[in-house]
């Protein structure tokens, strides 16, 4: 879902230095009702958690993970995320659905590893797992 929302929204725009770096970066799409994709993307397959592993195994840029969904959990019990950012907004967007929604994050602790002040008032917090 948060593929198609970004692909919708950033697909079709450009002349903007930050979107036309996201529309040319490569994207790995997991899903289970998708059998195609656009956009610069790939879908992962039946088996997202060994296709992001052979990923981080390959040589060259960090993989970023936007959005919150199901996947959050195989991520986490598979140990494939190596570094947590949260970004906070000073606003109140209603309901939706929670961040670890549905995640066992007993195990999980996070390391505050730094932190970055927006002029907005927005704060990005940088956390490792463990």
């Amino acid at each position: 879902m948060t593929y198609e929302q970004l692909s919708a929204y950033w697909g079709p725009t450009s002349g903007e230095p930050y979107i036309d770096r996201i529309n040319a970066m490569p994207k790995y799409v997991a899903s289970r009702s998708l059998t195609q994709t656009a956009w610069n993307a790939t879908l992962l397959g039946p088996d997202p958690s060994s296709a992001i592993a052979g990923l981080k195994d390959q040589p060259g840029k960090d993989l970023i993970k936007y959005g919150t969904s199901r996947l959050d959990d195989t991520l986490v019990r598979d140990h494939l995320i190596d570094e947590f950012r949260f970004w906070i907004m000073p606003v109140v967007a209603g309901t939706g659905r929670r961040l670890f929604e549905h995640v066992d994050t007993s195990g999980l602790g996070f390391r505050l590893t730094d932190v970055t002040r927006l002029e907005n008032g927005s704060v990005i917090l940088t956390c490792a797992p463990g």
